[in-house]
């Protein structure tokens, strides 16, 4: 797989005033590079909204393992696994698992 285009993590977030007095949540990168600015219709989802972003690079690497994991228990002939109580074809959960990575790395 190639490497990804998008800013390396860690991103952090950081309060920023806006004029009205009110509070953005900006993402940051390690560098102090801006990534992106948050706005929600409240603080909590603003701040809910800049956490989810902010976990971004940890969330693609986390996929990208899950990837090859589905594609070693198909190899193991391990067709289904048990998540959330249910029975899921692993072959499905590859495929469910790569769709939400091409998202991700959308060109």
């Amino acid at each position: 797989m190639s490497k990804p285009k998008f800013t390396p993590g860690p991103y952090r977030i950081s309060p920023f005033e806006i004029q009205a007095g009110g509070f953005d949540r900006i993402i940051m990168a390690d560098d102090g590079f801006l990534i992106a600015t948050c706005e929600g219709r409240s603080v909590e989802e603003n701040h809910a909204n800049a956490t989810l972003f902010s976990a971004a690079p940890d969330l693609h690497e986390s996929v990208r393992k899950a990837i090859q994991l589905s594609s070693i228990a198909c190899d193991w002939d391990l067709d289904e696994v048990e998540i959330d109580g249910e029975m899921v074809s692993t072959f499905d959960l590859g495929r469910e698992f790569k769709a939400a990575l091409a998202k991700a790395v959308k060109k």
